[in-house]
């Protein structure tokens, strides 16, 4: 924890209770990282809706294909491409899924270090 200290209330060998501020770091920067670590969540957030969309549709795609090929109403190389895209849209999607989990670790990083900017009395 780096910062300017904007506020030191309490003076040497001065006696505190519980829940006492001890020392109050500037916030700023610290504000700013968790505006920017929402922003990056709620982008990794847009992105999984719209892999999962991706994905459903793939999905639909896929069984109507299957059933042609089945029928015998369609080649293999077709169906093999929508197989395919069904394949990537899933990895895509399991892809989204972790940016999610990364972007909320870090935002979740970020925001204890914000709160680490206030120090007050454990005792």
């Amino acid at each position: 924890m780096s910062g300017e200290i904007i506020e030191l209330p309490v003076k040497e060998g001065e006696l505190v209770k519980k829940g006492d501020l001890l020392v109050k770091i500037k916030p700023d920067t610290y504000i700013a990282n968790v505006r920017s670590a929402e922003a990056q969540y709620m982008a990794a957030a847009s992105g999984k809706d719209l892999a999962e969309a991706s994905m459903k549709k793939a999905e639909l795609e896929f069984k109507r294909h299957d059933e042609l090929f089945r029928g015998r109403l369609e080649s293999e190389s077709t169906f093999l491409e929508f197989k395919t895209g069904l394949e990537v849209a899933q990895a895509q999607y399991q892809s989204s899924v972790h940016q999610v989990d990364v972007a909320k670790a870090s935002l979740d990083r970020i925001k204890e270090e914000l709160a680490k900017t206030t120090i007050v009395s454990p005792l």
